[in-house]
């Protein structure tokens, strides 16, 4: 047998890394409050004086989405970053309506994105929100 044919079958006998540890490592890196420093809603930009009231807290497996002068609402969620992107669902648990949300999320150094179709409806293919879509794109910092 040569080198290279018992690499393989040592690679495939080789359990792989198991997607519920990416999950916990990636929600880890989540935890904490994230401010907003731009979101697109069905292709427009929000302004800047809009975002500043928002934040985005994120503790153990519940999502709370803060805007000043609103009762903040609380969603619990689950991450697969199994695929490409990375997905994530998550279900409001404080609202009337308890749709599950179907998203993307993704990092980039510091900078955490998020995704998802509003109001239920399929799961966005890319992180872009063009008008009538319903769909939102979030580019968050973490609190110091």
């Amino acid at each position: 047998m040569n080198p290279s044919s018992a690499l393989l079958i040592l690679t495939l006998w080789l359990p792989g890394a198991d997607p519920k540890d990416d999950a916990k490592k990636d929600l880890e890196k989540m935890q904490g409050t994230w401010t907003v420093q731009k979101l697109v809603r069905e292709g427009m930009e929000m302004p800047a004086e809009a975002t500043a009231k928002m934040s985005i807290e994120i503790a153990k497996n519940k999502m709370m989405v803060h805007v000043e002068g609103r009762p903040g609402e609380e969603a619990e969620v689950v991450l697969d970053p199994s695929t490409k992107p990375a997905q994530f669902d998550f279900t409001p648990t404080n609202a009337t309506d308890k749709k599950v949300r179907k998203g993307l999320y993704k990092f980039e150094g510091e900078t955490l994105y998020l995704c998802w179709t509003r109001g239920g409806g399929e799961r966005p293919k890319a992180f872009e929100s063009k008008p009538e879509t319903m769909v939102v794109v979030f580019e968050l910092k973490k609190k110091k």
